[in-house]
């Protein structure tokens, strides 16, 4: 039996064409940075940028450098604003500083003081003895 030969069809790239900078408005990355020179938000920027999905915020940041290096100088001047904040508020008598202090950790990663193990693990003392061929000074884990 006899297969018909079927003509290849040319490949043609299926959805919507990738979006790039230039669906952005004319003026973003001036929007941006006025945003984030007045505490502005990751979701407050996308918003102004036309309610960009999370994905695409991520992949332009990837792979758009002019992207990335406005977004990175945002995050400087918005971290900037909220400490601006934080250091005029802290004269106040009503500056909630609880309620600022969240935000910080919440928005820039801050956290409270840990406390850092300086113990030195069976291993690694073994190795040090070896090393030194003493065991003066090591805090040993047990």
């Amino acid at each position: 039996m006899a297969k018909k030969a079927k003509a290849k069809k040319k490949a043609r790239g299926v959805g919507r064409p990738k979006k790039t900078l230039d669906g952005l408005p004319k003026n973003w990355k001036e929007e941006v940075l006025k945003l984030a020179k007045n505490g502005g938000s990751d979701v407050e920027i996308r918003v102004a940028l036309g309610c960009i999905s999370q994905d695409l915020w991520e992949r332009f940041i990837a792979e758009e450098e002019e992207f990335s290096l406005t977004i990175k100088k945002a995050h400087l001047l918005c971290q900037c604003w909220w400490e601006s904040q934080g250091r005029k508020g802290i004269r106040s008598k009503v500056f909630q500083t609880g309620l600022w202090t969240m935000n910080m950790k919440n928005r820039f990663g801050w956290t409270d003081k840990t406390d850092v193990q300086h113990d030195v693990t069976d291993a690694l003392a073994g190795l040090m003895r070896e090393i030194s061929g003493s065991n003066k000074g090591l805090p040993i884990k047990e």
